[in-house]
């Protein structure tokens, strides 16, 4: 009898953990590219003499919730991006929160809803032709489509295809010079419809503090065509707002974004003629989209444009580019594509992680163009 009740308890015991875990979601993604890209510079050398292996937003992700009764829910995620090009881990979506019929509310790092918006309308996320190189890209700085941290958001239920979402993210960080402590703020909200083949998006943001770096534009400088901000230009804002629109039919998916993006900065100690050149600088941004898919086949192109900064002309560029999928399974995706970016003279924008080199290695007027083949496995 001892005997059985001690092997009861040793299998109790063994089995306590997978009850804990049984609620528990493992998911994530491998994604693995091989590029080339003609026109890449960092630091005025070229780095497009060969073709490069390119780890492309690989991530692991847990998530789970707890029925708390009455129809209440705890729900919580921990997410991180293996990024294989440094060796290194990053945070992507990452909180705790409650959730309902009411809606959910969270705490924690979470895409901003300006962010969520118009995701949907990307079909080359995390590749070269990422929109992300044009839609919220203030002359190569992405400025408004971030994953915030310290973020409390609220996202409403579905109703008939209608829902939203509203965040505000408060971000303190030391500022490095060893007097004080600086911070960012971000109010970001999004509406959103979707059903029936039907899409439909209107999102905006407003961004304000010390210098923006935990939130917002961590390179504002290198947009405006600086190797760093001035001392007198403090308290920048960021206000953004963009449209979506999207239509599903017979094997065809078309899209389309409009967006302005505005920067302003105080220029308290400028002189008159410099503060002139950043008031309210703005840019307007277009990005059209097209795909057909059939069988386990698809075929993808899209356009896009960004207007020149107000005061600071020649600045925009053109991005345009095509691209195959071959579906072998629901969860494993081969691609190629092609992707190219026409920077007017004082135009900075380059392709989405080109040769594992982020966004960061393209040098003012310098056209850009790459090819990449790639794989995707989902988990």
């Amino acid at each position: 009898m001892q005997k059985k009740l001690l092997t009861i308890a040793v299998a109790a015991a063994l089995a306590a953990p997978v009850a804990v875990m049984a609620d528990v979601t493992v998911y994530g993604q491998a994604h693995y590219s091989y590029d080339w890209v003609d026109g890449a510079t960092v630091g005025g050398k070229s780095v497009s003499e060969d073709a490069t292996g390119v780890s492309r937003n690989s991530r692991i992700g847990f998530k789970g919730a707890e029925d708390l009764g009455g129809g209440l829910k705890g729900v919580w995620q921990v997410e991180a991006e293996v990024n294989g090009n440094e060796n290194g881990v990053d945070w992507r979506n990452t909180f705790v929160g409650l959730s309902g019929g009411w809606g959910t509310i969270l705490a924690g790092r979470h895409d901003t809803p300006y962010k969520l918006a118009t995701g949907k309308l990307d079909p080359f996320g995390d590749r070269i032709g990422d929109y992300n190189v044009v839609v919220a890209s203030f002359n190569g700085v992405v400025t408004s489509d971030e994953r915030a941290p310290q973020t409390i958001a609220y996202v409403s239920p579905n109703f008939a295809g209608f829902h939203g979402a509203i965040a505000y993210v408060s971000h303190y960080y030391a500022d490095g010079k060893g007097d004080g402590d600086e911070s960012d703020r971000a109010v970001s909200a999004m509406v959103m419809y979707d059903n029936a083949g039907f899409f439909a998006s209107a999102a905006y943001e407003y961004g304000w503090g010390n210098n923006l770096a935990g939130v917002l534009a961590p390179n504002l400088a290198g947009a405006l065509g600086l190797a760093a901000l001035p001392g007198y230009m403090d308290e920048p804002s960021i206000t953004s707002y963009k449209f979506g629109l999207g239509y599903t039919f017979a094997g065809f998916t078309i899209g389309g974004i409009y967006e302005n993006i505005e920067v302003d900065i105080d220029k308290a100690g400028a002189t008159a003629a410099t503060a002139a050149s950043f008031k309210g600088v703005d840019r307007d941004a277009y990005y059209v989209t097209a795909s057909y898919a059939f069988g386990n086949n698809a075929l993808k192109g899209f356009w896009g444009m960004a207007d020149d900064i107000d005061d600071y002309k020649d600045s925009g560029a053109y991005m345009y580019g095509i691209g195959y999928d071959y579906n072998l399974s629901k969860r494993t995706t081969l691609y190629a594509m092609y992707a190219g970016i026409n920077n007017e003279n004082n135009g900075r924008y380059a392709l989405w992680g080109g040769q594992g080199l982020n966004g960061s290695y393209s040098s003012n007027g310098h056209n850009v163009n790459g090819y990449s083949l790639g794989v995707i496995h989902k988990f």
